[in-house]
């Protein structure tokens, strides 16, 4: 799925490329974005205790309880990678994607709710992330 955004600042680190309105809410510990039915909620980790590939292990371990899908790959840069999983929300016919980017020391954790018609979409906005610092 090709996908064309507006790239904006996630947090200090990091950007997004999103296509229409979304709202903005920088909270503490996280930033959630709100619009057109969909909400992303982003969380930047620094830790140094662990290298990328235990990170990513982390979370594959949490896709083990039997996601309806997930996909490992490279990321946008050397030395960077990416996972995600996603599975239906109990109780209602939204899907949510859990994925991180993860280079250096740090990594990006974003949590995608929408329709299942939307999962593609989800997955192209996770695959638009880009550390920028």
């Amino acid at each position: 799925m090709q996908y064309c955004g507006v790239r904006r600042h996630l947090t200090g680190d990091w950007s997004i490329e999103l296509e229409g309105d979304y709202v903005f809410d920088r909270r503490r510990d996280a930033v959630e974005v709100r619009g057109q039915g969909r909400l992303i909620r982003a969380s930047e980790w620094q830790t140094r205790c662990m290298d990328e590939l235990d990170i990513l292990g982390e979370f594959e371990t949490r896709a083990a309880a039997g996601p309806s899908g997930s996909v490992r790959e490279p990321g946008s840069a050397p030395g960077e990678f990416r996972f995600a999983y996603w599975r239906p929300e109990p109780e209602t016919s939204d899907f949510r994607l859990e994925a991180c980017t993860v280079r250096g020391g740090g990594y990006l954790q974003l949590e995608v709710w929408v329709p299942q018609a939307d999962l593609g979409w989800a997955r192209a906005v996770w695959r638009s992330v880009r550390f920028i610092a």
